[in-house]
C-alpha cells in the first residue's frame, strides 16, 4: 500500500497536476470510515477554483492517480528522450490518447519518443502534431512539480531532451 496522502501533497491526476486541499472522513454504504480526499488542479486556469475533485483514498490507485516519481526518476526519463528509439513504430492516435489518460510516466515518455521520430521522418498530419503537444503538455506538468520549474522551463527541459535525438 502507497503512503497515505496529506493535505498539501501534489499528485498526479490522468496526468494532470493537482494538489491536495482537504482530506475528510465520511462512512460508506457498509458503515466503513473512509478517507476522502479532495484536490485541485495545480496550475491555474479559468475558474480553477471551482474545479475540484474528490476519490476515496483507497480507490486512488485504481483511479490513476498518484504521487509525482521522484526526481532522480524523472531525470533519468527526460534523458531518455535523447535516445533513438529501439525501432520506429506506427502511430495509432486513438491509442495513443488512451494511452495518456492511464497517468503513467514511463509510458507517457515512450510515446512522446515514437512521436518525434514521427515528426522527425516529416510522417506528420495535423492530428499527431496536436497530440504532440498534448503529451509533451501532460509530461511538462510533472517535469513542473517535482524540479520546480515554471510550465515554459520544464517545455524547454523537454524539447532540449528531444533536441539531442539524432
Amino acid at each position: 500500500m502507497q503512503d497515505k496522502f496529506k493535505v498539501g501533497d501534489k499528485i498526479i491526476h490522468f496526468g494532470q497536476a493537482h494538489r491536495i486541499f482537504k482530506i475528510k472522513k465520511e462512512k460508506d454504504s457498509e458503515g466503513k470510515v473512509t478517507r476522502i480526499v479532495m484536490f485541485r488542479p495545480y496550475f491555474r486556469i479559468l475558474n480553477s477554483k471551482n474545479l475540484v475533485f474528490s476519490i476515496p483514498e483507497d480507490s486512488m490507485k485504481s483511479n490513476n492517480t498518484r504521487k509525482p516519481l521522484a526526481k532522480s526518476k524523472l531525470r533519468e526519463l527526460i534523458q531518455s528522450l535523447s535516445e533513438e528509439p529501439k525501432r520506429k513504430e506506427i502511430v495509432n492516435v486513438i491509442k495513443i490518447k488512451e494511452e495518456l489518460n492511464i497517468s503513467n510516466t514511463e509510458e507517457t515518455v515512450k510515446i512522446l519518443k515514437r512521436l518525434w521520430q514521427n515528426y522527425k521522418d516529416n510522417e506528420f498530419t495535423a492530428r499527431k502534431k496536436e497530440l504532440l503537444k498534448l503529451t509533451i503538455k501532460k509530461l511538462s506538468q510533472e517535469v513542473t512539480v517535482v524540479f520546480n520549474l515554471s510550465p515554459v522551463k520544464a517545455i524547454k527541459k523537454i524539447q532540449k531532451a528531444l533536441d539531442k535525438v539524432e
